[in-house]
């Protein structure tokens, strides 16, 4: 299921795609997530901050 949810103050709060993520280190801080629809399109996201955890689940 592919959705893009905003919290109440319109911020952007969750994407969830049905066909994978991309996840790029831009700069020191800054990063960029695109993440892919199966019928091609896709939503592209930069942001900067700081990865404080990553977690590889089965």
């Amino acid at each position: 299921m592919n959705r893009v949810q905003y919290d109440d103050d319109g911020q952007l709060d969750e994407v969830v795609t049905d066909a994978g993520m991309h996840l790029e280190r831009m700069s020191e801080h800054g990063w960029f997530l695109a993440g892919q629809r199966s019928d091609g399109t896709e939503i592209a996201i930069w942001f900067r901050g700081k990865v404080t955890l990553v977690e590889e689940r089965i």
